[in-house]
C-alpha cells in the first residue's frame, strides 16, 4: 500500500511539474508575440517608412559617428558621452542615445553603445537595446525620449521621458512628463524602471549630474525657462530655481548638456528660435551652476548646409586632457538625423568668448566669424 501510494505522489507532483512548465512556456510565448505585435504596431503607425543609413555619402564632408541603432537606419538624436580615462566595464567611452529614423518618434527608445576610440561603436551586448524597451502604448503615441547617464559611484544610472499615448490621437500626451531611472553596475544588467519624478509644467531633457552623495538637475519647462533643482535620493527635488543665460535675439533654452571642469560648469545648450522654429547650439559657463555667461554661438562645421540649414538639436560634450569632445546631433535638410564629432580646447572656448565661431570637422583650429 505504501509503495502504490508513494508512486501516486510521485507522478502528481511530476504532472503539477508539467502544468507550470507548460504555463510559464505559455506565458514567455504570450509575453514575445505580444513583444512583436507592439513592434510591429510601432511600424505601422502613420505608416513610417525608415531609411537606410546613408553614413558613407556624408562621412567625410561632416565628420560623421557611425552607430549600431536597433531599429537599422543608423539614425539618432539626444546622445549623451561619459568618458572613462581606466575604462568601465571594459570600455572608455559609454554613450545613450535614442534611434530617431527621419524624425520618427516610435522609435525613440533609449538605447546604448560603447567605443574605445570615438570612431568604432557597437552595443554592449547586441540582445540588450533598448534599454528602456518599447512603451506598451507606442500604438496610441506613448513614447519615450531624453534620455541621459550618469554615474553614481560604480553605478551607471539611466534617466529617461515617458508621455502616456492619447488613444483618440495616437500621438503623445505632453500634459504630463514622467522621468524613469534604471541602474546597472555592468550597463548590461539593468533594474526594473523607477518612477523618479513627474510634472505637468514640463520637464525637457533632464541633465543630471551626481557628485558627494547629492543630485544636480538642469531641465527647461514648456515656458522656455532652464531650472535647477537637487536632490539627495534622486525622487525629492528642491524647488527649482531659474538659471540666467542669455542665448540671443529669438532664442530660447530648449535641451542642454553640462559638465564640471576645474570647478566650474560647462554648459552646451540647444536653443529654439521661436520665430522660425529651429534650432542652434551654444556654449556657456558659470561658477554656481545657476547664473551662466552668455551664450557663444557654436557651429561644428563652416560648410553652408551646417550653418544655415541644418538644425543642431540636443548634443553632449565631455573634457578629455584639457579639451572638450563635441558629439553633436544635427538634422539634415533631408529630415535624417546624425551625429558629428569635433574639439574644442579650453583655451580655445577662452579665446572665443563673446565671439560666434565653428569649428572645422578635420581641423582643431577655431575660426571666429
Amino acid at each position: 500500500m505504501m509503495k502504490k501510494l508513494t508512486k501516486f505522489m510521485f507522478l502528481l507532483v511530476a504532472l503539477v511539474f508539467l502544468l507550470l512548465s507548460s504555463e510559464c512556456a505559455l506565458a514567455q510565448a504570450r509575453a514575445k508575440t505580444a513583444n512583436t505585435a507592439v513592434t510591429l504596431q510601432m511600424s505601422k503607425r502613420r505608416g513610417a517608412k525608415i531609411s537606410r543609413p546613408a553614413i558613407p555619402e556624408l562621412q567625410a564632408g561632416y565628420n560623421l559617428v557611425s552607430l549600431p541603432t536597433y531599429d537599422g537606419s543608423g539614425q539618432l538624436t539626444h546622445p549623451k558621452l561619459l568618458y572613462f580615462p581606466n575604462k568601465w566595464n571594459g570600455w572608455k567611452y559609454w554613450l545613450s542615445f535614442t534611434p530617431y529614423p527621419d524624425g520618427n518618434d516610435d522609435y525613440e527608445n533609449p538605447s546604448l553603445a560603447v567605443s574605445d576610440d570615438m570612431v568604432h561603436w557597437q552595443e554592449p551586448d547586441a540582445r540588450e537595446n533598448p534599454v528602456s524597451g518599447i512603451p506598451t502604448d507606442v500604438g496610441q503615441g506613448g513614447h519615450y525620449s531624453d534620455s541621459h547617464i550618469v554615474m553614481r559611484n560604480n553605478v551607471m544610472e539611466l534617466w529617461y521621458r515617458y508621455n502616456k499615448g492619447n488613444s483618440e490621437t495616437n500621438r503623445p500626451d505632453y500634459s504630463i512628463d514622467y522621468y524613469y531611472r534604471k541602474t546597472s553596475f555592468d550597463g548590461i544588467h539593468w533594474t526594473q524602471p523607477e518612477l523618479m519624478q513627474s510634472s505637468k509644467g514640463g520637464i525637457l531633457s533632464l541633465d543630471v549630474n551626481y557628485s558627494n552623495g547629492e543630485y544636480e538637475f538642469w531641465y527647461t519647462d514648456y515656458k522656455h525657462r532652464l531650472l535647477h533643482a537637487v536632490s539627495k535620493d534622486g525622487s525629492a527635488w528642491s524647488s527649482p530655481k531659474v538659471c540666467s543665460l542669455s542665448l540671443g535675439k529669438n532664442y530660447a533654452p530648449w535641451h542642454q548638456d553640462i559638465i564640471q571642469y576645474h570647478g566650474e560648469y560647462y554648459l552646451l545648450q540647444t536653443g529654439v528660435n521661436l520665430t522660425k522654429y529651429s534650432f542652434a547650439l551654444f556654449l556657456s559657463r558659470s561658477a554656481d551652476g545657476i547664473h551662466f555667461s552668455r551664450g557663444v554661438p557654436f557651429y561644428p562645421s563652416d560648410d553652408p548646409v551646417i550653418l544655415s540649414q541644418a538644425w543642431l538639436y540636443r548634443s553632449t560634450l565631455v573634457e578629455e586632457n584639457n579639451r572638450f569632445v563635441f558629439l553633436i546631433a544635427a538634422r539634415f535638410p533631408d529630415g535624417r538625423w546624425y551625429l558629428m564629432r569635433s574639439g574644442l580646447s579650453v583655451a580655445e572656448f577662452d579665446q572665443a568668448q563673446g565671439q560666434e565661431f565653428i569649428i572645422e570637422p578635420r581641423s582643431p583650429q577655431v575660426k571666429i566669424l
